[in-house]
């Protein structure tokens, strides 16, 4: 294994994870009709624009902190 690209071990992993999705998938019922109603596309006009209306100007200031901070770090570290 200490020889192993360390790609080829992402690789076997994002495999295993792909299967593993498929397989529980296929192994469980499928959601009822009340419960994909919490999607995001199946949220009505009312529930998106009391989403929209949830919002401030805090909300969209923090994200864009916390987006430049990990941006930073990626930069600064890679």
């Amino acid at each position: 294994l200490e020889t192993i690209n360390w790609l080829y071990i992402c690789e076997l992993l994002f495999l295993i994870s792909i299967a593993t999705t498929v397989i529980v998938s296929l192994l469980t019922k499928a959601p009822s009709e009340e419960k994909l109603r919490y999607t995001y596309g199946a949220a009505t006009l009312e529930e998106k624009a009391a989403t929209k209306a949830s919002w401030n100007i805090w909300d969209v200031v923090h994200t864009v902190i916390i987006g430049g901070t990990v941006v930073a770090f990626y930069i600064y570290f890679w």
